[in-house]
């Protein structure tokens, strides 16, 4: 009986290992079935990602195509996207630069401007001091610092008064302005208001991209009509910064800052003009970084990644100079802090002066633009 009862604990225990093998073969391969569709998984992602980032431009990983993709696509009630403006473009005889017989431009600086008398007097101001004053000193100025400069304009709004005028007598006016002195950039579809800069800003980047003339350009620069430029230190500038040949660098190039948002239920006064309708997609009190909006230049790979949207797929801020800035964190662009982008006095290396921080631009235009020209350290051609 005493055999009889060993040989059944023996039994017992026999089985009892070949259950716990089996759990754990069954355990080895739930496992590794688990590893399998993690593998799966990670294969079909990876893939997604190589298939985003090839539609929508290469990127520093995986994590930027993914912040692209984003940037246009889902909905929540916190965001604001406006309708897009049509592509907007050049008008026949706008001015681009002719075509050179070597070697490329090193920039295309378009200065924005608008209608009415305050802008058409600064644009006189700017062509007594450094903007070039026709078009034969367009050329030469072209020549001389390979840089393309002109006035960027869109429509006058035909919904509003502009200033004291109509919309079309301020485009009559205009029009006899550009038969006078040359020199514009006319963005149609792009309808003149503050509220609009963000989307003149983009369609300026995008369209330029895609102009044969202009996508020679390595950089895009913007500036206002109230600042003063030093276009031979704005060459060096450019230059100091432009990537290697060959090299496909994007480059949000500026002088950095951040501030407050404005939320338009705390906002008064002063703060009214900067108001962030869109304030709840930051998620905080504070803007990210960002460029002073007066001047700022893109890189050109910047600007054709830019242009491959249809700017109806992209998420809009309320300012232009914020909106860049978020852009160049989805995009994944090199964000680079140069200071004589936004100097408040001629000074060595300076190549843009405006009255920063108290005005977004100089404070009088009109009145500051030819002092600074009579300094010789701001006039460097004297």
């Amino acid at each position: 009986m005493r055999v009889a009862r060993a040989r059944r604990r023996t039994l017992r225990g026999e089985r009892g290992r070949l259950a716990r093998l089996a759990r754990g073969a069954r355990g080895g391969l739930s496992r590794l079935a688990m590893c399998g569709a993690a593998l799966v998984l990670l294969a079909f992602t990876t893939g997604t990602l190589l298939v985003v980032q090839k539609r929508l431009g290469q990127g520093k990983d995986a994590r930027t195509g993914i912040e692209r993709l984003l940037l246009g696509q889902g909905g929540t009630g916190i965001l604001t996207r406006r309708d897009s403006p049509s592509r907007g473009g050049w008008t026949t005889g706008s001015g681009v630069p002719r075509e050179r017989g070597r070697g490329d431009i090193l920039a295309f600086v378009a200065v924005f401007t608008g209608f009415g008398r305050s802008s058409a007097g600064r644009r006189a101001t700017l062509r007594a001091t450094w903007f070039p004053s026709s078009r034969d000193a367009l050329a030469k100025f072209e020549e001389k610092y390979s840089i393309a400069m002109r006035f960027a304009i869109g429509d006058a709004d035909a919904g509003a008064q502009v200033g004291d005028t109509t919309a079309q007598k301020a485009e009559a006016a205009l029009q006899a302005e550009i038969a006078a002195y040359g020199g514009f950039m006319r963005m149609h579809g792009v309808t003149e208001r503050y509220s609009n800069l963000p989307h003149k800003s983009r369609t300026f980047f995008a369209s330029a991209a895609r102009h044969p003339l202009l996508s020679r350009a390595r950089w895009l620069v913007k500036v206002d009509d109230d600042v003063y430029v030093i276009p031979r230190n704005l060459n060096a500038v450019l230059r100091r910064h432009t990537p290697a040949a060959g090299a496909e660098q994007r480059i949000l190039l500026g002088l950095i800052k951040r501030g407050d948002i404005y939320r338009p239920d705390k906002s008064k006064g002063y703060g009214k003009k900067w108001v962030e309708r869109s304030w709840g997609l930051l998620a905080s009190s504070q803007y990210h970084q960002n460029c002073w909006g007066p001047a700022y230049a893109v890189s050109q790979a910047a600007a054709a990644q830019l242009g491959s949207f249809p700017g109806s797929a992209l998420r809009y801020l309320s300012n232009e100079d914020t909106l860049m800035g978020l852009w160049s964190v989805a995009f994944g662009w090199d964000m680079v802090n140069e200071l004589d982008l936004g100097r408040k006095r001629c000074r060595e290396g300076a190549a843009v002066v405006y009255g920063l921080p108290h005005c977004a631009g100089l404070c009088h235009p009109e009145k500051e633009m030819p002092a600074l020209h009579a300094n010789s350290s701001c006039n460097l051609d004297s």
